[in-house]
């Protein structure tokens, strides 16, 4: 069984926690995703762009990255750091882990083109061009913000030539449509739901979903609760389960395409899990609950294939 995980905040809280990789009291870690084959994680580093802002954000993001080298070092047997997407599925044969470095929020740039072209540099795959601020690049979903800036525009042409993927996970509506509208390759929503079933400002509407697929793109399933359901009933109360995981699924694939559903757990950015889900040793369940809903082609899709035919695709 392979995974590719599209999102997960693992590194930035275990830093914070001073906890190691391996092991930790965590969402991810290596011993966690010891059922599988080989797993590739894509290692969002987030940094709050209101608490680290006097640090200064591209210096903390560098920290970061080498606090991630230093763990992938010290388990230099079992995982392997991909600074480049051509090399991915080579290291996937060689490796249990493959950790591929992304930003999540586009405010680590500082406004600065130079900082995107050393972020590229380090392998990183895939910026979240905002989070729940606004930036130099655009505004969030949770304001319901405007579009992407003069300076997110020309970034995004930059990243396009790059290979470096948009992420538009957070990102205001009127933002998204920027960057489908300017974008010449394939864009992704790493870590988000459908609208239509849960209405939250984090989810995406159905048009938006078949943009994703029309593009060619990829959306990751989030494991948010508050992403996944908004039920909360006398006999179901508030929380989600892996039923909800799957009912958000059926419709992104209906909405974006077979080839465009993917992993974007959020693990460790999230405080509550759906029941079943409780950390990345337990996603074996999901993928057996993927087999009988979806068959073994779909769900190898979905676990694997199809985040991997993306960050190909815009090599």
């Amino acid at each position: 069984m392979f995974l590719l995980d599209a999102h997960v905040d693992t590194i930035t809280r275990l830093m914070e926690k001073e906890q190691e990789l391996y092991d930790n009291d965590g969402h991810l870690s290596l011993k966690h995703l010891e059922g599988f084959k080989s797993a590739v994680i894509i290692f969002a580093i987030f940094l709050h762009k209101e608490k680290n802002k006097d640090i200064g954000l591209f210096k903390k993001f560098n920290e970061v990255y080498d606090f991630l080298k230093k763990q992938i070092k010290i388990n230099s047997s079992t995982v392997s750091l991909a600074k480049s997407a051509r090399h991915i599925e080579q290291l996937a044969a060689r490796y249990k882990v493959v950790a591929v470095p992304a930003i999540e929020e586009g405010a680590i740039l500082e406004g600065r083109m130079d900082n995107l072209y050393k972020a590229d540099e380090m392998g990183i795959r895939y910026i979240t061009l905002t989070w729940n601020f606004p930036n130099e690049i655009g505004e969030p979903s949770k304001l319901n913000g405007g579009g992407l800036t003069l300076f997110g525009k020309d970034v995004l042409r930059e990243m396009n030539k790059l290979g470096v993927f948009a992420d538009v996970s957070h990102l205001s509506e009127a933002g998204f449509w920027d960057v489908y509208k300017l974008s010449d390759k394939p864009f992704i929503a790493s870590h988000s739901n459908a609208k239509a079933l849960c209405n939250h400002h984090r989810n995406l509407t159905d048009d938006q979903l078949r943009a994703i697929g029309e593009k060619n793109g990829c959306v990751g399933v989030n494991f948010c609760n508050a992403f996944l359901t908004e039920w909360e009933t006398s006999d179901k109360p508030s929380g989600a389960n892996i039923d909800d995981v799957c009912r958000q699924v059926d419709h992104m694939l209906k909405m974006a395409g077979e080839d465009c559903v993917g992993i974007g757990s959020d693990f460790d950015g999230i405080t509550e899990t759906p029941a079943g889900l409780e950390n990345a040793s337990k996603l074996h369940v999901l993928y057996d609950t993927f087999k009988v809903r979806y068959g073994n082609d779909l769900s190898d899709k979905i676990f694997y294939h199809n985040f991997m035919r993306v960050l190909n695709n815009n090599i």
